[in-house]
């Protein structure tokens, strides 16, 4: 499921993420509902390694947390940087 539409311009060449939509990515499929790790890191199309550092980042930023059922869920301070993810894509007319 791809979220985000490719903010290149070249539709030919292979296209690399920003790490904001990687995280916009990740923050949007937990709170779509994917709270396991592997689902979270095949939606957001992440290699284990480069999952695992976005997955660290975010929890040490206290922007997501695991509950009492080792799933993950969105804290009040990452449903904010979710809102203003969207805003800012948004803003550049790259519509999540």
């Amino acid at each position: 499921m791809k979220i985000l539409p490719t903010l290149s311009n070249n539709k030919n060449k292979r296209y690399k993420r920003s790490p904001f939509e990687v995280i916009f990515e990740i923050l949007h499929t937990i709170k779509e509902g994917e709270q396991i790790k592997t689902r979270i890191m095949y939606a957001a199309n992440l290699d284990w390694r480069n999952f695992s550092r976005y997955m660290d980042f975010l929890i040490d930023k206290e922007f997501i947390k695991k509950n009492k059922d080792d799933k993950f869920e969105l804290t009040e301070l990452g449903k904010k940087l979710y809102f203003y993810l969207c805003e800012l894509f948004e803003i550049i007319n790259c519509k999540p």
